[in-house]
């Protein structure tokens, strides 16, 4: 169920056509599909209350058949009806859209994602006495009487919070009705006029939108697109097309081209079923996609702004926005590249603090296992001691099972900060069957012997990683100091060469080890608080100052 504390992030765009006939309910309904199979929550609200035409295709899904279905003048008659002990003040939000609309499948030939939904809101429910809810809710009246946009102000507000769309399409009735302009006006942020060629579609059109303009209800962003448009009459719709962008201007007091087009196409008149859901990738498909492109530009939804955007909201370290735009940009064809491409420094920092553990996990599931910002993000939470490192770690042996060095620093991790050494020792073999000479995994697989209580074994692998002559000073110091917390009996000079390294400032900034300073303790090392002060040097929270009153360091030797 989604959080009603959440903000809505719903844009509003209605598909309005001054005369019928153009393929403005279809323009709807494919462009939601194609927008609902990308992965966004879409709800279809059908507003031509006198000629409905999305309510009929939705009970079409045969498991609808049979039933009646209330909708929007359902919704609203109520209200007025029932005042605040109605629907649609008294339920949840969320249970006002679960009642009043109807799911509507996707087919799995345009679902590139699990996570879009579309739902339509029909007009009401046809049991036979649909027309006479209609005529009885008389909502020209209820504007008149000062009552009509509250109403539709709440119904608004409903949808908006129940938080459970990104997109809200209203196919709103044709002419200059009081419902197309509750639509354009109250309900539609941003507005598709689709029209036809002819004079009356260019000379209506032109009515409404110098209406519109001078009522003050201007939206955020128009899209304009022709349809149909007839084929093998290239010139002639060359020049109607210059025609009706001269008069709407003219009329919107603003540039409105480059229009969109539709072209004919005799399925258009033969089926309605939403084109897109066919396996065909014909010119129609194509023509809806674009209509889709368009809209979605409309609403900044590009990867160049919501980039943009979020590195805005990331400067601010607002989490909860930074997620809420990534998986949104996830949804665009350039999605994954993109996403991929906003992991800079200050995405990257805002990774590393504590309180992005949402954010990590998002990242580590969506980026490419081989993307080279899942290597970096590993690195640098290992650095700081995250657990979710492994997270990283692990999708990148996805891409690559047999990388040496993310084998070895996923079992460092495993080691250190999972405490999980069975494991840690699966993935230590791992990594020397990939590459047997590497001085860091042979060392850090000598420390885990060592935690582990195996002296024999860890003495074996400590020569192991010497023969490959480190030449890492960090490296070197570490495996100085297992020799003298675990070996000293065997190697009494490691102490001097160690205090030699330290002096120089050979240390292994954040190196853990607590745990080898635990072991030497129970052994019965000799010196087992020189043992926990030279760890902490050694680690570079402490400085060599702080061992000069012990006397093994003034020897230099156990």
């Amino acid at each position: 169920m989604p959080d009603p504390t959440q903000p809505s992030s719903a844009a509003f765009i209605t598909f309005y056509s001054f005369k019928g006939g153009v393929g403005r309910s279809m323009s709807l309904i494919n462009v939601a599909g194609i927008m609902a199979g990308r992965g966004f929550r879409v709800l279809a609200l059908d507003m031509d209350l006198e000629a409905p035409g999305i309510s009929y295709l939705m009970r079409h899904e045969a498991k609808l058949m049979e039933q009646t279905l209330p909708g929007f003048v359902d919704l609203l008659s109520d209200a007025c009806t029932r005042g605040m002990e109605a629907d649609l003040f008294a339920l949840s939000p969320q249970a006002v859209v679960e009642k009043y609309s109807y799911p509507y499948t996707i087919p799995d030939g345009i679902r590139v994602s699990e996570d879009g939904l579309l739902r339509i809101m029909p007009a009401g429910s046809f049991d036979g006495h649909y027309q006479e809810r209609l005529d009885a809710l008389a909502l020209g009246q209820l504007y008149r009487e000062g009552r009509g946009q509250p109403l539709i102000a709440a119904f608004k507000h409903v949808i908006a919070s129940s938080g459970m769309f990104d997109f809200v399409f209203i196919d709103s009735r044709t002419g200059f009705s009081d419902e197309s302009g509750i639509c354009t006006r109250d309900l539609g942020d941003h507005l598709v006029v689709v029209m036809g060629f002819n004079r009356q579609n260019q000379e209506g059109t032109e009515e409404f939108l110098r209406s519109l303009r001078m009522a003050g209800g201007k939206p955020k962003s128009l899209q304009v697109i022709l349809s149909p448009v007839p084929n093998g009459e290239d010139e002639l719709v060359e020049k109607r097309e210059g025609e009706i962008a001269a008069a709407l201007s003219e009329a919107w007091e603003e540039p409105l081209k480059p229009f969109l087009q539709i072209p004919y196409h005799p399925r258009l008149a033969l089926t309605e079923e939403p084109h897109i859901f066919r396996r065909s990738r014909g010119y129609l498909y194509e023509a809806y996609v674009a209509i889709e492109l368009a809209v979605s530009g409309m609403l900044g939804l590009t990867a160049a702004s919501l980039r943009k955007e979020i590195i805005k909201v990331a400067d601010e370290k607002r989490l909860d926005l930074v997620i809420l735009l990534l998986k949104k940009l996830q949804k665009l064809d350039d999605g994954e590249t993109a996403v991929e491409g906003l992991v800079t420094n200050k995405l990257m920092n805002l990774c590393l603090s504590p309180e992005a553990g949402e954010l990590r996990q998002y990242l580590a599931a969506t980026l490419p296992a081989d993307s080279w910002a899942v290597g970096i993000l590993a690195y640098r939470l290992h650095k700081k001691n995250m657990d979710d490192a492994g997270l990283f770690y692990e999708r990148a042996l996805e891409a690559d099972p047999k990388d040496a060095n993310n084998l070895g620093n996923y079992a460092s991790l495993l080691t250190d900060v999972r405490k999980d050494h069975d494991t840690a020792e699966v993935f230590y073999k791992r990594a020397l069957e990939a590459n047997s000479t590497d001085a860091d995994t042979l060392g850090n697989y000598a420390k885990l012997l060592f935690i582990q209580k195996r002296l024999e074994d860890g003495a074996i692998m400590l020569a192991k990683a010497w023969e490959q002559n480190p030449p890492k000073l960090n490296l070197q110091s570490e495996l100085l100091f297992y020799a003298c917390a675990h070996l000293w009996e065997r190697h009494p000079d490691a102490l001097g060469k160690l205090k030699t390294l330290l002096e120089a400032g050979g240390n292994s900034e954040g190196w853990h080890l607590e745990e080898n300073v635990r072991v030497a303790r129970e052994s019965g090392h000799p010196h087992p608080d020189f043992i926990a002060a030279l760890a902490e040097v050694v680690s570079a929270k402490a400085t060599v100052d702080t061992l000069a009153d012990f006397e093994v360091w003034k020897n230099g030797h156990f």
